[in-house]
């Protein structure tokens, strides 16, 4: 009897030790290396990943995400990385194997590495077979935007692959200047891959604030999308970035010219109104080569100036990114004629059906085919806007708003009723997400 006991107490034993370690593992305990690996010249990158506690609006106590990490080492020894030295003497942790972003960078016959640990970041190259370490800034990079990605031009902003880091390149080959972002969006600098040379940017006023990046006249620059390079200028020298600023309780917006090269900016005004300007999305290169144009100033470099004058492009809407916003066409500034004007284009070229509103609603819900459709005028910003019906964002009905906007749009390119337009200001502009 003593025998089955002893053996009944070690199974559950064994049971408890089992539901410690599986709780251990939810709470934060690393899994086993992912394997992934990449190689370059000596260089290897290595992922890694493990699970950690997350809780989420309901405080489930298990809820766990994946967090990756990377390793680099050469010639198969892991590289250990020290912490910058802090200023007031204290004590400084162990230097760091386990890194937060690890990519080789450039298309040289060198190998070259860009990694990031929480607290710092660094390049690390090859000199007569040993790695050469150096400290970029003391500040771990979390994003990154190529200035000079597809077409020349500045690319999205990357923060996070949209597939797991065990499948993300970790070659970054697009360009060659790199723009770094920290994990509020701040930009610390470009990075000037073939020449192995990093531009610290440092804003006129010392005083940042999260998510905000601080210049002259007070203009600011959101952190994330909205405060991303949009232009990159013929020397590649200099990028822009739209900036903000507070009149009363009244948004100003302007263009913010940041020469990299030699730690300064300019600020550039901006007329909505005169050009066109609706939403942040519409700031693209393009754009910029319409309204501006760059010279060079009398001690050589390159400055951004506003063309005089310029015809008047048609006013048009636009779709909303879909990927961080619900599926939407947007019409602004527009007096309120425009909804009926709008209405009427849909039952004669879609075969809208107008359906009986419900107590209080303030949009008009269409029938067109198989899907609802609201269309809804808000007064306050002079916006017209047609969406996929409240709680009906099926693939069919997002598709055909966006049939329906781009056709509308062509419409308003060929200068239709822009009559229905009003006087814009710049600080209207819709923002990106």
């Amino acid at each position: 009897m003593q025998v089955k006991a002893f053996a009944r107490c070690s199974r559950a034993l064994l049971s408890l030790v089992a539901v410690i370690v599986g709780a251990a593992s939810l709470l934060g305990c690393a899994q086993a290396a992912d394997g992934t690996t990449t190689k370059s010249g000596a260089f290897e990158i290595a992922v890694e990943s493990h699970r950690e506690s997350a809780h989420g609006p309901d405080m489930r106590p298990f809820q766990t995400r994946r967090v990756f990490t990377f390793r680099l080492s050469h010639n198969g020894k892991t590289i250990a990385f020290a912490a910058t030295p802090r200023t007031d003497g204290g004590k400084v942790g162990p230097p760091v194997a386990v890194l937060d972003k690890a990519y080789f960078v450039g298309t040289a016959a060198e190998t070259t590495a860009l990694v990031a640990t929480n607290g710092d970041t660094f390049l690390v190259t090859e000199s007569q077979g040993l790695p050469v370490v150096t400290r970029l800034l003391s500040a771990g990079f979390k994003g990154y935007q190529w200035l000079d990605g597809a077409d020349g031009a500045p690319g999205s902003v990357v923060f996070e692959p949209a597939t797991g880091a065990e499948q993300e390149s970790r070659s970054l080959t697009e360009g060659k200047l790199l723009l770094l972002y920290d994990n509020s969006g701040i930009k610390l600098g470009v990075l000037d891959i073939p020449r192995r040379a990093f531009h610290p940017l440092v804003n006129a006023d010392p005083m940042q604030r999260s998510s905000q990046e601080i210049y002259s006249d007070d203009y600011r620059a959101n952190g994330m999308v909205p405060g991303r390079a949009r232009a990159l200028s013929p020397a590649r020298s200099q990028f822009v970035m739209a900036g903000t600023r507070y009149e009363g309780d009244k948004p100003a917006i302007s263009l913010i010219v940041v020469d990299f090269v030699q730690g300064k900016h300019k600020i550039v005004a901006l007329d909505g109104d005169v050009m066109r300007l609706n939403a942040f999305q519409k700031m693209t290169p393009q754009w910029i080569d319409r309204y501006y144009t760059w010279t060079l100033a009398p001690d050589g470099s390159e400055q951004l100036s506003a063309r005089r004058p310029v015809p008047k492009a048609p006013w048009t809407g636009f779709l909303t990114d879909r990927s961080v916003e619900s599926a939407a066409y947007r019409l602004l500034p527009v007096s309120p004629d425009m909804r009926d004007i709008f209405i009427s284009h849909l039952e004669g070229e879609h075969g809208a059906v107008r359906l009986q509103p419900k107590p209080g609603q303030i949009s008009q819900t269409l029938q067109i085919g198989p899907d609802k459709f609201d269309v809804t005028y808000y007064a306050t910003n002079h916006t017209l806007v047609f969406e996929p019906a409240t709680g009906l964002y099926t693939e069919s009905a997002i598709a055909a708003c966006q049939s329906i906007a781009t056709g509308f749009d062509q419409r308003l390119k060929e200068g239709a009723n822009q009559a229905s337009f009003t006087r814009f200001a710049a600080g209207d502009l819709w923002a990106e997400r």
